[in-house]
C-alpha cells in the first residue's frame, strides 16, 4: 500500500516535470543556436524529414520483429507473444527527443537544428503507426510461424517440474549484482579518464594504461564472482536438461 501511494505521488511531479520539458523542446524545435533565431526549414526539407522518419520507423518494425521472431523462440515465447512484444515496442516516448536533444551539443550546426524536428516526426509516426500495425497481430503471427516454424507444446508431467530453489534466486541476484558493479566501475573510470590530464607519466598511453589496470584491479573479485555464479547455474539448468526435468518458471 506505502509503494503504491508513493508511486501515486511521484507520477504527478513526473508527469509535471515533463510538461514543462516538452514546452521547453517545443519553442526550441526550429530554434537556430548559432543565430539565435527561429529557422523554418523549407518545404522540400520537411518532406525529406518525413521520409527520412517513415524509413526508419519501418526499419524498426522490421528489426524488432526478425528480432522477436528468432530470438523469441529460443527464451521459449510463442509466435503470438513475439509479436505482440515485438509491435509494443513500436511507438517511441520522450526518451527518443531527450536523446535527441542531447545530441545535439556534439552535432554540428545544421545537423542539430535537424535532429530535433526528426525526432518529433518519428514519435508522431510510431504513434499513428502502432494501433493498425495492433489490429493486423494474427497477420503477423502467422508470418512469424512462417519464419520459425509452428509452436510445439511438448506436455509436460507435473513430477518433472522442479520448484527454484533458494540457493538459484541467490545465484542469479549474485550475477547481477555483480554485473551491475562492473558496469558501475567501468563509468566511473570512463568519466575519470576523461577529466584527467593525458599522458601524465610521460609516455604514450600511459593513461588509457592506468585506468585500465586500476579498472582490473578493483573489479577482479566482481568478475571472478560473476563467473563462478554462472557457471554454477549453467552447469545446474545443464543437468536438469539432462534429466528431462523443467523448471518452473519465477
Amino acid at each position: 500500500m506505502a509503494g503504491n501511494r508513493i508511486k501515486k505521488d511521484l507520477s504527478f511531479l513526473r508527469e509535471f516535470f515533463l510538461l514543462f520539458f516538452f514546452v521547453v523542446f517545443g519553442s526550441t524545435l526550429f530554434y537556430n543556436t548559432a543565430t539565435g533565431k527561429l529557422a523554418l526549414p523549407n518545404t522540400q526539407t520537411i518532406i525529406n524529414l518525413v521520409g527520412i522518419a517513415a524509413i526508419i520507423t519501418v526499419l524498426m518494425i522490421l528489426i524488432h520483429f526478425s528480432v522477436f521472431s528468432y530470438f523469441g523462440k529460443k527464451f521459449g515465447l510463442n509466435s503470438e507473444n513475439s509479436s505482440t512484444a515485438a509491435i509494443m515496442l513500436t511507438p517511441l516516448g520522450e526518451f527518443a527527443i531527450i536523446i535527441a536533444a542531447a545530441s545535439q551539443q556534439v552535432l554540428g550546426s545544421s545537423e542539430a537544428q535537424l535532429i530535433g524536428p526528426l525526432a518529433f516526426l518519428m514519435v508522431i509516426i510510431s504513434l499513428l503507426t502502432f494501433k493498425p500495425l495492433y489490429s493486423l497481430k494474427e497477420h503477423h503471427k502467422k508470418l512469424s510461424e512462417i519464419l520459425r516454424g509452428k509452436d510445439v507444446v511438448e506436455p509436460v508431467s507435473q513430477e518433472n517440474l522442479l520448484a527454484h530453489t533458494h540457493n538459484n534466486h541467490r545465484l542469479l541476484k549474485s550475477v547481477f549484482l555483480n554485473f551491475l558493479i562492473i558496469l558501475s566501475l567501468l563509468a566511473i573510470a570512463f568519466n575519470f579518464y576523461y577529466v584527467t590530464p593525458k599522458d601524465v607519466l610521460g609516455f604514450q598511453y600511459s593513461t588509457q594504461i592506468t585506468y585500465l589496470l586500476l579498472f582490473l584491479l578493483f573489479s577482479s573479485y566482481s568478475f571472478i564472482i560473476l563467473y563462478r555464479d554462472f557457471k554454477m547455474i549453467v552447469r545446474r539448468a545443464s543437468s536438469v536438461k539432462e534429466r528431462g526435468e523443467v523448471m518452473k518458471p519465477f
